[in-house]
């Protein structure tokens, strides 16, 4: 073993006695290296630092993208396409709503629409060269020669709807395509996740035999409008909501225009049965509003005005009424129309203006409703014009429909002869 007195010996052999004009400083550190020995370089904080910084510099260069995704540069086009406006892919017309996530690509030569959230609708025209336009979501490929469709995306299904023309889907590239007519839907499920490979087998193990795979199945295909309108009706009667959120859907599709009437129709009749008023009245309106709506305006018009009645809109209750005795005054509603009109105006304290709506109701229809408010106002009558009493009181008596309001309309007709001073016996003054 070394001692430092040793060390210290054999350096004064080495040096023969000689002197040596060393430094103080460097003397001492002759000492310190002889009896000491060498020092040990100390770890500071600052070390510690620099070295966990290099050791994060090795893991970012380790595992960062070799090759980061280039930006698009101030002259090249976005490969997104902007929701809410129109583009134009090679002759198609791309047209994402506003939410809507789309991007372009190009596979093989050929321009590809990737939806990966929202909707977006495509309109490719028949051209005489034939050219289709294809659209990815990450449930199917849709193609289409000609025509015009949606497309809704999300994460877990695609939904599919043919406007005009003929597409083809395509889940599985095994799998021949599926060729959809305008009017259908496709709902359009996440594909199963791939199988693992088999194992290698090898001399020693025993070969296992996977069981083969299913084949491949067709997409779900949703019911059309018109079935979707067919249920709407059977459920309109049992469940108004159920009715109401089918008939939704149909206009939704955009169907043809006789398709669309009649949906929404049914839906202002489910959203009245289910009490929600204010959505009922808008649908009634859009209904007025269709082109095609002539055979359905005078029931719209007065099942909005009772709607805007229940609702205190009076003013525009009434304007719907006077609309509809203008264009169908001998309608088949024209007894619930006077009725109605009667009950706004003594509500509002008109009684003249009540027998007035009544006395316009043209003869040949009846109604319960009609023969009750007539008796209602006859009786309000009595005292100030038993006379006019008496004609409504006639009108009721004369029906022959109800009983029990024939009852109460003779009552009043008595009352109002004795008010006019003939005996009840007598034929009436006013005739029916």
């Amino acid at each position: 073993m070394t001692t430092p007195e040793s060390r210290l010996a054999r350096a004064e052999a080495v040096l023969g006695g000689h002197e040596i004009d060393v430094p103080a400083g460097a003397k001492v550190r002759v000492r310190q290296q002889v009896f000491e020995g060498p020092r040990r370089p100390r770890i500071t904080w600052a070390h510690a630092a620099m070295a966990c910084a290099a050791c994060a510099a090795v893991v970012f260069m380790k595992f960062a993208p070799l090759n980061p995704a280039p930006r698009a540069s101030a002259g090249s086009p976005s490969p997104w396409l902007a929701a809410g406006n129109a583009h134009q892919v090679g002759p198609a017309t791309v047209r994402p709503r506003p939410g809507a996530r789309v991007q372009l690509t190009n596979i093989g030569g050929l321009p590809v629409v990737r939806v990966w959230r929202g909707e977006v609708e495509v309109t490719m025209p028949t051209l005489a060269t034939p050219q289709f336009v294809e659209v990815q979501t990450m449930h199917g490929r849709i193609q289409c020669l000609g025509g015009r469709f949606r497309v809704e995306a999300s994460s877990q299904q695609s939904l599919l709807t043919v406007q005009e023309g003929t597409v083809s889907v395509i889940t599985d590239p095994r799998a021949s395509p599926t060729s959809l007519r305008a009017g259908r839907r496709v709902r359009l499920s996440p594909k199963a996740p791939p199988a693992a490979p088999p194992a290698t087998a090898h001399a020693s193990a025993p070969v296992t035999r996977r069981a083969p795979s299913p084949a491949p199945t067709a997409p779900r295909v949703a019911p059309s409008p018109q079935e979707d309108l067919q249920s709407a009706r059977r459920w309109l009667p049992k469940d108004a909501n159920r009715a109401g959120d089918l008939a939704e859907r149909v206009v939704e599709a955009r169907p043809d225009a006789p398709i669309e009437l009649q949906a929404l129709f049914v839906l202002a009749d489910a959203r009245r049965r289910a009490g929600r008023n204010a959505e009922a009245s808008d649908v009634y309106a859009r209904v007025l509003a269709h082109p095609e709506g002539a055979a359905f305006q005078e029931e719209a018009h007065f099942q909005r005005a009772h709607l805007l009645h229940q609702m205190g809109r009076l003013s525009q209750a009434e304007h719907e009424l006077q609309t509809a005795h203008a264009a169908h005054r001998a309608g088949p509603l024209a007894p619930e129309r006077g009725a109605l009109m009667a009950l706004m105006r003594m509500k509002g304290g008109d009684l003249d203006g009540a027998a007035r709506a009544l006395e316009q109701v043209p003869p040949g229809g009846w109604s319960r409703v009609l023969d009750e408010r007539r008796i209602q106002v006859a009786e309000a009558l009595l005292r100030a014009e038993p006379q006019r009493a008496a004609a409504l009181a006639i009108q009721v008596a004369q029906s022959g429909r109800a009983p029990d309001l024939i009852v109460m309309a003779k009552k009043v007709l008595a009352e109002a002869r004795k008010r006019e001073g003939v005996s009840p016996s007598r034929p009436p003054m006013v005739e029916p």
